[in-house]
């Protein structure tokens, strides 16, 4: 090509690219963006927009972005456009199909209970909700996670939970 052709190829799977390829280039690896910051930014937005929307839909919209601001912003946009200026936070849940986290602290008192059937009742009450099991075993998985490293390295460890979370993993 010319000397003035710049070529710019994006990527979340750079493994698939050739060496050959890789080796002609300039690379750059972007991080995620932090959940406060995303956060943050949805809740400038939503403040700007005149949108009611709790705190705690706002968290759980960061968290389900992955570090994405863009898609932070795709999920809002799928909210407003559902429910206008005025979004429920059980109905956000709904409509994203995003676990309720009462389920999953459910699951983890029957299993610390020792209760398994109580824990599969509450697994088939997220089915019922349209949840997939692989869905809330990764969230229960999560869950178990964020609380053992809560127990282990304290709460400042974590950092794209709400405070209330944290509180609410610390006593697990």
């Amino acid at each position: 090509p010319p000397p003035h052709v710049l070529f710019i190829l994006a990527t979340t799977e750079v493994h698939k690219i050739p060496v050959t390829i890789i080796s002609r280039c300039q690379r750059y690896d972007f991080k995620k963006v932090a959940v406060d910051k995303i956060k943050e930014q949805l809740a400038s937005i939503t403040s700007k927009e005149k949108i009611k929307i709790q705190d705690e839909t706002l968290y759980i919209l960061s968290q389900e972005a992955d570090g994405s601001l863009r898609d932070a912003l795709s999920l809002m946009d799928q909210l407003i456009a559902t429910f206008g200026t005025d979004i429920n936070h059980e109905d956000a849940l709904n409509i994203l199909g995003i676990l309720d986290r009462t389920l999953i602290k459910s699951t983890i008192e029957g299993i610390l209970k020792k209760n398994p059937k109580f824990s599969i009742d509450v697994l088939n009450q997220a089915v019922e909700k349209g949840i997939s099991p692989k869905r809330f075993a990764e969230d229960l998985l999560r869950t178990l996670r964020y609380a053992l490293l809560i127990k282990t390295c304290g709460k400042d460890s974590i950092t794209d939970l709400s405070d209330e979370d944290k509180t609410a993993f610390e006593v697990l």
